[in-house]
Parts: C-alpha cells; structure tokens; sequence
C-alpha cells in the first residue's frame, strides 16, 4: 500500500484497473478483513491511519514484493514466495478511506490471506496490488516491508545455520584424529553423536526461520541440513567409526 500523494508509474491495465476499482469501492457494511504490507502496519510512518481499526494478527500471502517509489507494491503470484503484512478489520467507511488515499497504481482486490497467528487459518481479505509497470523495480527479497526498513541485506538467520558447520567439523574430526590419552573411547562417541545432533537441531531451526523470511541461498540451508542429517544416520548405523 502506498501512501497518499506517492507518484507512481502508469498502470499496466489501466482500463480494467479502472473499472475494478470502481466495483472494489462498494464493500459491504459489515466489517471485512484488509491485508496491509508497507506504511500501514503497526509500528510503521502510516501505521497511525489504522489505529481505529481491529487488529486481527500476522498474516501473509503468495506473492512478490518490489519497492515502488519510497513504498513497497505487492504482485500476487500462485507461487511458493511469501510476503508478510497485517490482518485488520475494518468498516466499510474505513475501506473507503483508505479506497480514497491509495495511488492510481494500485487496485484493491481480494486474496487469501494465511493468518500466522491463528493456527495458519486461510481467510479471504482485502488488499492493494500494484498494477503499474515492475520493470526497473528492485524486487524486496524477503517479502517483509518492515524488515526491508531496518535492512536485510544480510542473511543473518542463514548465517547463524552456518554455525552447526562447527558441529560436524568436530564429527568428522573426532572420527580421523587419534585422541587416545585424550579422552576416553566412549566419551569420544558420545561427545560426537552430541555435537552432531545440536548442530543438526540448529540448522534446521535456523533454516525454518530463514526460510520464513525469504532469505536467499536456502540451496545452502537444504544442503547443510542434509549433510548433518546423512552424518546422524551413518553414526547411528556404524558407518561412522568414532572408536577402535
């Protein structure tokens, strides 16, 4: 959503933009639910214009985000790609509003919504996809406008997943190295599977929350995950040697 007075592009289907908003600017009187993605969430530089509505929870929906002019503009896609915003609910005078203040470029339709945290229910809502032009729009690669505001350029969580690397050097080491007069043979096995286990628990929780994020490289996740994973099965069937 962007904010009001924010030039954007032409739209790429005017007339039928046009013609949707027209029929899109009628709700109903009852309370319906509304998806927001950029300035209108809690805690960002519009999230104020929503403070009169209900907060419902976090959601999100199947698509790609790009940065349009100083605002995010959401593409809803049938792919696997996330982007994260709020679920409210508001009244048909709030719509309107909101109808009234958002730019040309943006249609109001309505899309299913996966709330995060209700139990990953699928409810249909209200949102504003932008249906200018995307070409020279840098995409926003964690699908989360509130993330992007506080910099993502790094991968962090990937990079924490990198850390159970450490888990299986130790494996791996302790399987060639002669540690005899170091550490007792059942203690080397046990330390071993230990530390072979934590590093799998942790690449794989940080690879959930990579994940989540949209970060990239998960190529490196998976592969990390089933390296610790393979590790665990060869020490578990004895393929592994972690003694005489």
């Amino acid at each position: 959503m962007a904010a009001s007075g924010v030039k954007l592009l032409p739209s790429r289907k005017l007339s039928q933009t046009m013609a949707s908003r027209e029929r899109a600017s009628n709700p109903g009187d009852a309370p319906e639910l509304v998806f927001v993605y950029g300035e209108l969430r809690r805690g960002a530089s519009e999230g104020s214009r929503t403070s009169g509505s209900d907060f419902v929870g976090r959601g999100e929906v199947a698509g790609e985000l790009y940065l349009v002019s100083d605002s995010p503009g959401l593409l809803l896609t049938q792919g696997k790609r996330r982007v994260v915003g709020d679920v409210i609910r508001m009244t048909a005078e709030q719509i309107r509003v909101l109808d009234e203040s958002a730019d040309s470029g943006f249609l109001r339709t309505k899309t299913k919504v996966i709330l995060r945290d209700h139990n990953y229910e699928e409810v249909p809502a209200w949102t504003y996809e932008w249906q200018g032009s995307l070409e020279g729009r840098p995409q926003i690669p964690s699908g989360d406008w509130m993330l992007h505001t506080l910099g993502e350029s790094a991968p962090w969580f990937t990079f924490i997943a990198l850390f159970q690397l450490l888990g299986v050097i130790v494996v791996v080491g302790m399987s060639v190295i002669d540690f005899e007069g170091f550490l007792p043979e059942f203690a080397r096995s046990r330390i071993g599977c230990a530390f072979l286990v934590i590093s799998m628990l942790i690449c794989l929780a940080f690879s959930i929350a990579g994940n989540k994020r949209n970060e990239p490289m998960g190529w490196l996740r998976a592969g990390m995950s089933v390296v610790s994973f393979v590790l665990l099965v060869f020490y578990v069937s004895g393929m592994v040697n972690f003694g005489p």
